[in-house]
Order: structure tokens, then sequence, then C-alpha cells
């Protein structure tokens, strides 16, 4: 085999491992960043359920501060009918 026919074969291969360590850089960035991905979906999901829980937590209580101003609202209103009735 003369040198001639041995460097193109030599240059092919090179272009050819050289092309293959590409390919496995982008698979590892790739991998890198589905995990990223992954792990944020993760934190979003958390945080949804974190706000939905204190939205919950903020409904009862202003429920529970409604009923108890109705509450104020009816007793305030039967003291003031009852006494107009003894006046």
């Amino acid at each position: 085999m003369s040198n001639s026919s041995v460097r193109p074969q030599t240059n092919k291969n090179l272009q050819t491992k050289e092309a293959l360590q590409m390919k496995s850089e982008v698979r590892r960035r790739l991998h890198e960043q589905l995990e990223v991905q992954r792990h944020l979906q993760l934190r979003i999901e958390a945080q949804g359920k974190y706000l939905q829980a204190i939205l919950e937590m903020a409904e009862e209580t202003v429920g529970r501060q409604n009923l108890s101003e109705v509450g104020r609202l009816e007793s305030a209103s039967k003291l003031s009918s009852g006494h107009r009735r003894t006046a």
C-alpha cells in the first residue's frame, strides 16, 4: 500500500472519529438538558401545590371571617329589634 492511499483512509477515519465524538457530546448535553427540565418541572409542580394550599387556607379564613361577621350582624340586629320592642 502506498502512502498516498493510506492518507485518505486515515483522514476518513479521523473524520469518523470526530463525528462520533461530536455525536456523543450532543447526546450528553441533551441528557443534561432533559435532567434540568425534569428538575424544573418537579419544582413547578411543587410550587403549584404550595400555592393551591395557600389559596385554600385563605378561602377558609375568609369564609370563617364572613361567617363571624354575619353572626355579629345577626346578633346586633336581634338586640336592636329586641330593644325596640321593649321601648
